[in-house]
């Protein structure tokens, strides 16, 4: 059986195959770009701030350690004074310096926790609007953001949970 390739046909296919190509294109390609070029910018914006958060918190660090390095020149030039009083001083100085250093590392951990668990809400939201947005193409129906929210909730609780086991 001979198989006879018509040039009008060829033509014809080449057309329908650029027809839709071009179809395609214009109605997906473009809107999923635009869309992923937005997402990647709010995600840019929110690893710089989050990379702002950082370098406060490293300047603050500095500003402590400065504070922490003064405290020590202090106490040395009272130990010069006086031997006795200086080492009684320079304990207070150093416990004082100490519990301040402790305390804004446990308050920048505390932030940045804070900033982790904000970005990870706000992402588990727009994944929630997003699997809403398409669930309710899929079955045709309306499905309130609440619904959805919870059952993700209840998927990422208990993901959480079996990952932690």
């Amino acid at each position: 059986m001979e198989i006879f390739l018509r040039p009008l046909d060829l033509l014809i296919h080449i057309g329908n195959v650029l027809i839709l190509f071009f179809f395609l294109r214009y109605l997906l390609y473009k809107p999923v770009t635009k869309f992923l070029r937005e997402r990647d910018e709010r995600l840019q914006a929110e690893r710089d701030e989050i990379r702002q958060s950082k370098e406060e918190v490293k300047s603050q660090m500095q500003h402590y350690s400065q504070l922490i390095s003064d405290a020590r020149e202090e106490s040395a030039q009272i130990v010069k004074r006086s031997n006795e009083m200086a080492r009684e001083r320079e304990d207070e100085i150093i416990a004082a310096a100490k519990a301040e250093a402790e305390e804004v590392v446990n308050r920048a951990e505390r932030e940045a926790k804070f900033v982790r668990a904000h970005a990870r809400e706000k992402l588990r939201n727009e994944i929630a609007d997003i699997a809403v947005d398409i669930a309710a193409k899929i079955v045709k129906r309306e499905i309130t953001a609440e619904d959805n929210k919870d059952i993700i909730k209840d998927f990422f609780d208990k993901d959480i949970l079996e990952k932690g086991r």
